[in-house]
């Protein structure tokens, strides 16, 4: 949802899980998939606009593991139509914290320099116990919470090299959409425009239902709070009730 956000506004092109590094039988090898900045910029701005166009911007798996496709388009606004992209980007957790975990920050180095531009992140955060299981949908709730954790340690290590990463919650985006796009806004250093922070509003209504966390052993629940309570970003949530 939150890179459909961005996308909707003038100065943004996010497009929706384009890969940036080569893979290799599924693998993510660490090297650029684009030769030049040109080509780099060219391809996120297309995909923004394709994805726009299909109207399918984000996705979610349902308790069955069914994958189910929504639109997120905000009304009135630009949606994959930047008229000065200021920002491109894409939204694909998947590729930035593989790129860590397997190879560390060089392959991001690369693409910075490829890119000619400081790179920032955007941290999207909900409670760990529904994130978790929503990867639970697609592999064992073993690996779904070894995935899980992985991701969690790839942020860290991006804000221990000083990132610029901004955390934007969930609750928080819901309970005040057009104060945390604002924030949003500002951290990517794109004019804060009413309009569109209003629209936006207008298709960030309710938070999404929770899922059902009976896939957990109460070990597995206690081994997700005792590493989470490691990153300061989770403090605000209770994974044993799947509060926050």
């Amino acid at each position: 949802m939150l890179g459909a956000l961005i996308d909707a506004h003038r100065q943004a092109a996010i497009a929706h899980q384009h890969d940036v590094f080569e893979r290799d039988g599924g693998r993510l090898t660490g090297e650029l998939r684009h030769r030049s900045r040109a080509h780099l910029l060219a391809a996120l701005c297309r995909r923004a606009a394709a994805d726009a166009a299909r109207g399918r911007r984000s996705e979610r798996r349902g308790d069955d593991g069914s994958l189910s496709h929504y639109q997120n388009l905000v009304p009135g606004q630009h949606n994959g139509q930047a008229e000065e992209a200021v920002i491109v980007g894409t939204k694909n957790e998947v590729w930035t914290c593989e790129a860590i975990i397997e190879h560390g920050l060089e392959p991001l180095r690369r693409l910075e320099d490829q890119a000619g531009a400081p790179l920032r992140y955007l941290h999207p955060v909900r409670n760990p116990l529904d994130n978790a299981t929503a990867m639970a949908r697609v592999r064992p709730p073993d690996r779904a919470l070894r995935r899980f954790l992985g991701n969690a340690r790839a942020v860290a290590v991006l804000r221990d090299a000083g990132a610029a990463v901004l955390d934007v919650h969930l609750e928080d985006l819901v309970g005040d959409p057009v104060g945390t796009l604002a924030d949003v806004c500002r951290f990517l250093d794109i004019e804060v425009d009413e309009g569109h922070l209003q629209a936006c509003a207008t298709v960030v209504t309710t938070l999404p239902r929770p899922r059902a966390a009976g896939v957990w052993t109460p070990e597995q629940r206690a081994a997700l709070a005792r590493r989470c309570a490691r990153y300061p970003w989770f403090d605000r949530y209770d994974v044993d009730t799947g509060g926050g």
